[in-house]
């Protein structure tokens, strides 16, 4: 019996992920920078409220996705992480998002004077894979997220992050989604892999779920592969954050071969 223990609920048809993405983390509760200026800027929060807002109310009988005016501010940190992500990404990030990448400039006003719809890139990306985007509010549940991917459905943000810390965000945002996420599902290999982790967390266990949610960690998160005798990034958290593309070229961090069992 579903929505129970030993069986917790889960969607059966596209239309129920309505029922996800209602209750967001927040600091404290999945998110543990709790010192970020983020959460001390009540100006910065009212705003981002309202933006969350967006989501929220999203339904998936909704014929777009909520369309956003951002203000200047919040285009001058898209356009400081733009200008700062793109060199690197196109040294370090893998063929295929590079190539997704200048395919949202050509067609999804992808560039540095401009933060991109939701809605335009979730209408590229469905043509390429099947995949779509679903605006939320904030970080959801490991299970709540990966629930979402078995229906080729990834939840977005729209909310960019605070303007004092452009390069570092401890919660997705408009950023992480674009330059890691989005830019990755136009891909047929990778799109169906996504996939098949979202299928098996249907009313997974708490146990397995975290499985899961690991090998999503350290590949869809944090993943590399290697091109041409080269390591390059296709993980979201890497390729969205200047800090971590420059650690992830450098000889800190261990590089171990994808193993589920173990990671996970």
């Amino acid at each position: 019996m579903t929505g129970t223990p030993e069986v917790p609920y889960f969607p059966v048809h596209i239309m129920e992920l309505d029922r996800l993405g209602k209750k967001t983390l927040g600091e404290g509760t999945g998110i543990q920078e709790v010192d970020h200026p983020q959460f001390r800027d009540k100006e910065y929060m009212k705003r981002r409220d309202e933006i969350a807002a967006l989501g929220i109310n999203y339904s998936m009988k909704d014929p777009t996705l909520p369309y956003l005016e951002y203000n200047d501010l919040e285009k001058q940190v898209w356009k400081t992480c733009y200008e700062k992500l793109m060199p690197l990404m196109e040294k370090h990030a893998c063929e295929e998002c590079l190539y997704t990448l200048g395919e949202m400039e050509k067609h999804c006003g992808f560039k540095s004077s401009n933060i991109p719809q939701l809605e335009d890139i979730s209408r590229y990306i469905m043509k390429a894979t099947g995949w779509r985007l679903k605006p939320v509010g904030g970080l959801l549940s490991q299970r709540e997220f990966l629930n979402g991917l078995a229906f080729r459905t990834f939840h977005s943000t729209q909310y960019i992050r605070h303007h004092s810390k452009p390069f570092y965000t401890p919660e997705p945002d408009i950023v992480h989604e674009l330059f890691g996420h989005a830019a990755m599902f136009a891909h047929k290999n990778f799109a169906e892999f996504s996939q098949q982790i979202g299928l098996a967390s249907l009313g997974a266990d708490e146990a397995e779920i975290a499985r899961l949610g690991a090998i999503y960690w350290f590949t869809i998160e944090f993943g590399q592969c290697l091109e041409k005798g080269e390591r390059k990034s296709y993980g979201a958290g890497i390729n969205s954050s200047v800090d971590e593309i420059l650690n992830a070229v450098s000889d800190k961090p261990k590089i171990l071969p994808l193993d589920c069992k173990l990671i996970a």
